[in-house]
């Protein structure tokens, strides 16, 4: 914690605070080392070309065995195509599993930069050291927004793919036993269409294939949630840093107000020592502004790429996602309608989810603009320039885009659902034909 720009400066009681905001970060990011994605700090003393080639080679491995995976999906198709069901699943999962590979693989290419940005975060935003403490307390109610939007979100994932996992297997059990009773082979089951070289109708090629199939899934999963969790944190506690700047900048229009002189005019200039206070106040505020600009602009850089594979995913995967659901509710198969119909929640819930932070941090941004607009300014001489300044960067706020071709927000959602529904309805009608 030592290297924390004014870390020294809080109390014990106020350390603890910030020790515990940057638990599940430091979660995240033990967890990015374990599975090599995260570089390895300068003053480790296993930072030499050996372990960096283990971790590169670990990290590859993981890699290669998840575009198996993938591959496995498209062979299916190709060689083993039987009828709309399997096809439909193929494609869910098939592009659920591209979207995550090429999430981790933008992390682990990227993971110089992803560091930089955590070190701007803990030096910047967590201890804060440019405004008064009393306002820092209002990033609070962000950070617990963002602590209840991961717990929710992780626990439901997990929740299914452990359901998604082991269903299969009891099931299979089930029937094995009967099987057994009638003197009856059971292939083991499948986790997820897809072709695998062995012979599955086996019992040890059955459960080669599962486990094959099975690892690669669960931690495409882990680190995906894990990235997703990421940004949440980070995006939210940026909007949280947007209302300090806010408050900070309400606090000078008081300050003013707090000590006019009776009978003095609103028109009236400020006094030379008053000025020179104010300065001071708008210099931070504009700094501060100015840095939350630039890093706004940095987690643009870093997100969008991903976010437009994420609603290239949304768009073809949902679709097929509402057919699947559609398929199995008709055919009563329940299992598998509870387990596609909670992947479909939690796809659309992460792309909601994205385009709230998205919007809002647009809103926050806007709110500087009119808190600057009811700043006594008249009163001002020299500071006006500055004023304006901040206005200008505030009227134009950086948004989140998705490979720079859209704009996270919540109207951008309902012009993509809007989508989903239309190509989900054409599939729907081009299955009702058949």
């Amino acid at each position: 914690m030592e290297e924390f720009t004014g870390y020294e400066k809080f109390t014990t009681t106020e350390k603890g605070e910030i020790e515990k905001k940057i638990t599940i970060l430091q979660i995240l990011i033990k967890l990015f080392k374990f599975l090599r994605v995260w570089p390895i700090d300068d003053n480790d003393n296993n930072n030499n070309s050996r372990s960096k080639l283990i971790n590169n080679g670990i990290a590859w491995i993981f890699f290669a065995s998840s575009g198996l995976v993938i591959l496995s999906f498209a062979v299916e198709i190709i060689l083993y195509y039987e009828g709309l069901n399997k096809i439909v699943g193929v494609i869910d999962y098939g592009t659920a599993c591209i979207s995550a590979l090429f999430r981790i693989m933008h992390f682990y290419f990227n993971n110089v930069k992803y560091k930089k940005m955590i070190d701007k975060l803990l030096n910047n935003f967590l201890c804060r050291p440019i405004f008064s403490r009393e306002k820092t307390d209002s990033v609070d109610s962000y950070y617990y927004l963002a602590k209840k939007v991961m717990v929710t979100y992780s626990s439901v994932t997990f929740v299914w793919i452990l359901y998604f996992l082991i269903s299969p297997i009891f099931k299979w059990m089930g029937t094995f036993l009967l099987s057994g009773i009638n003197g009856e082979d059971l292939p083991f089951p499948k986790i997820l269409p897809g072709y695998f070289p062995m012979d599955t109708s086996k019992l040890s090629g059955g459960i080669i294939f599962y486990i094959w199939q099975g690892i690669p899934i669960f931690l495409l999963v882990v680190v995906y949630v894990s990235a997703d969790c990421f940004w949440y944190l980070i995006i939210i506690l940026t909007i949280g840093q947007f209302n300090i700047l806010k408050l900070s900048i309400e606090s000078v229009s008081d300050s003013i107000n707090d000590e006019k002189i009776d009978g003095e005019e609103d028109f009236m200039p400020l006094e030379k020592n008053k000025m020179i206070q104010v300065d001071m106040k708008l210099r931070k505020c504009l700094k501060f502004h100015g840095f939350l600009t630039e890093y706004v602009c940095l987690m643009d850089d870093l997100l969008n790429k991903s976010v437009m594979v994420d609603y290239l995913h949304a768009i073809i995967s949902i679709a097929f996602l509402l057919l699947d659901v559609t398929i199995n509710l008709t055919s009563g198969v329940w299992s598998k309608f509870l387990s596609t119909a909670l992947f479909l929640a939690l796809s659309i819930a992460h792309m909601f989810i994205f385009d709230w932070m998205g919007h809002t941090l647009a809103q926050k941004e806007k709110e500087i603009s009119l808190t600057i607009y009811d700043l006594p300014w008249y009163r001002f001489l020299s500071q006006k320039h500055k004023i304006i300044l901040c206005d200008f960067k505030s009227k134009n706020p950086h948004r989140l885009t998705g490979g720079k071709t859209f704009k996270l927000s919540l109207e951008f959602f309902t012009k993509t659902m809007r989508i989903i529904f239309s190509y989900f309805t054409f599939l729907l009608q081009i299955r009702d034909e058949k």
